[in-house]
């Protein structure tokens, strides 16, 4: 009996270039409408959310030495403005 030729885990060039083409097809049809609600609170993101981006953390460090020493969160210091410069 002849050997079996080896399985592969990877698809063949003809499904990838068909996946390609179908993605592509449903973002022809389907525009970019993009809505993501958040599911806390706004009153609560400033526990849950600590920060999306690094600007947040760098305006903080004046009230981050000056706090008590110990964990604190984002919930823990006051509202902060950034220093625009």
């Amino acid at each position: 009996m002849p050997p079996s030729p080896p399985v592969s885990s990877k698809p063949e060039r003809s499904q990838l270039s068909a996946s390609r083409s179908e993605a592509a097809d449903r973002r022809r049809r389907c525009p970019a409408r993009h809505h993501h609600p958040l599911p806390v609170a706004p009153e609560n993101a400033a526990s849950v959310y600590p920060s999306y981006t690094a600007n947040r953390a760098v305006n903080a460090v004046p009230w981050v030495c000056e706090a008590p020493s110990g964990i604190r969160t984002t919930a823990d210091l006051p509202q902060i403005i950034p220093v625009l410069v």
